[in-house]
């Protein structure tokens, strides 16, 4: 017998049981395709999201306030040390100046403000450090910048800050439970479908057994069939990613105008992801569906 000719045979007998048994895929497809949307959903907004995240900025930022004393060299030379701290990103220096006409623009007291004789707001370093830092090196950020010549105070919200960390860690954390346990149902749903296309034709396969066909020339047909069915289950629920993107884009473009002033929208996952996402369910349906057609072990005599 050649190579070909029992996988030929399996793939027209895994045809037949679908055909014999359609309900049995529909449901198994479906149900995996509604246990693996939201996973897939929650990993393309993740990705998609990335740039929109950066655009409205959440990363902590220290507002470095200068001694009255500095002067324009003094600020220059902080500027500096300051960028040389372990952990920040960037400095933006707020002069005086701007943050007195900012001030004004924004009280509606620009005339008595104007008036002033001196300028009682200090200079103002706006210290980024990178997006997800840990809490504590904030801390130790800061602390260190307080440290330096010529700077007043260092102001920081590190309560909003960790809670902010907090929520993400417990929101990571959680999604890996739920996906994971999602990954269990679609395992479950797919060695049970296949399991009971294999009770169904439960004598066509005593029959193979006792002319002396292996278990391996068994079970092909029904390992078509798993990975048929995880393989059909992941591209319903890339359909289903897409129409939901169709629906939430509008609302997550609003909701970035308010923040940036530019819209945004969540693009789908690149076409060699999802396509190396199909042949990953195709291989993994072939492996559960192993599970489904297994023979239980003899008893001992």
């Amino acid at each position: 017998m050649s190579f070909w000719s029992p996988r030929a045979y399996a793939l027209r007998r895994s045809l037949r049981l679908l055909a014999q048994r359609p309900g049995t895929l529909l449901l198994a497809v479906v149900l995996c395709a509604v246990a693996l949307t939201l996973p897939l959903l929650a990993a393309t907004l993740a990705v998609g999201a990335r740039s929109l995240a950066a655009a409205i900025s959440v990363a902590p930022e220290l507002s470095v306030f200068l001694s009255p004393a500095a002067n324009a060299q003094d600020v220059k030379g902080l500027q500096a040390r300051v960028e040389a701290v372990p952990g920040v990103m960037q400095v933006r220096h707020i002069p005086r100046e701007a943050a007195l006409a900012e001030l004004a623009e924004r009280s509606g007291l620009g005339a008595p403000l104007r008036e002033l004789k001196t300028n009682p707001l200090p200079d103002v370093l706006v210290v980024a450090l990178a997006p997800g830092v840990a809490p504590a090196t904030v801390d130790a950020v800061a602390a260190a910048i307080r440290k330096l010549p010529r700077v007043d105070s260092v102001q920081f919200d590190s309560a909003w800050y960790r809670k902010l960390v907090e929520i993400g860690r417990i929101a990571l954390i959680g999604s890996a439970i739920v996906g994971g346990m999602l990954l269990v149902l679609v395992a479950a749903v797919t060695i049970g479908a296949v399991r009971l296309l294999a009770t169904a034709s439960s004598e066509e396969t005593r029959v193979l057994r006792m002319v002396g066909a292996d278990e391996g020339f068994i079970a092909r047909p029904y390992v078509y069939v798993g990975g048929a069915a995880l393989a059909l289950a992941t591209a319903l629920a890339v359909g289903a990613v897409a129409a939901v993107l169709r629906l939430l884009n509008p609302e997550l473009s609003e909701l970035a105008r308010l923040y940036s002033g530019t819209g945004f929208e969540v693009p789908m996952l690149p076409v060699p992801v999802l396509v190396s996402l199909l042949l990953a369910a195709l291989l993994l349906g072939l492996f559960l569906g192993t599970f489904g057609v297994r023979r239980p072990p003899r008893p001992n005599p």
